[in-house]
């Protein structure tokens, strides 16, 4: 029992250094030389932007994100295999969000972006969960997204 304790102890430690040492973290320099130069309106209008597209994608796009790959073939893809692939993915997926904001940004079109952005990143999330055996249709799966979304940007969390 002691020993169980003990072991909880060391990781609440562990966790509470590494909490401390990313809390005091600063913002990178190129975000800071983007926010010197967005026009807080425009900020502003972004963020509002990126709230909307992800409220309607994480809660009614699953149905038009699942059209767009074949759900069943990434259920039954191995573990052994999928690492390979998951990379792949991801590397796609970046690609085309890229690819997608360059074509929309010389087309003067930059707010629709932000939302085929958000499918794609919901689209590489579901894709990469379901390889691994796991669902993400009941609402304790969709926390744990959300919270693994929030793990990658916020770079320590109050708690």
């Amino acid at each position: 029992m002691w020993k169980q304790k003990l072991r909880i102890y060391k990781i609440e430690r562990k966790e509470r250094r590494y909490l401390q040492k990313y809390a005091k973290k600063k913002e990178p320099w190129i975000e800071q030389k983007f926010a010197q130069k967005v026009p807080k309106k425009l900020q502003s209008t972004l963020e509002s932007a990126f709230i909307k597209a992800f409220d309607l994608i994480f809660s009614k796009g699953v149905s038009w994100i699942e059209k767009t790959y074949d759900k069943d073939a990434f259920q039954q893809t191995t573990w052994k295999r999928n690492h390979k692939y998951t990379k792949r993915i991801a590397k796609h997926h970046v690609l085309g969000a890229g690819i997608s904001g360059v074509g929309l940004g010389l087309l003067g079109i930059g707010l629709p972006d932000i939302f085929l952005y958000t499918a794609l990143l919901f689209r590489n999330l579901y894709q990469i969960v379901l390889q691994n055996g796991f669902s993400y249709e009941t609402s304790q799966e969709k926390i744990f997204i959300l919270l693994l979304l929030q793990g990658t940007s916020v770079p320590a969390m109050n708690y």
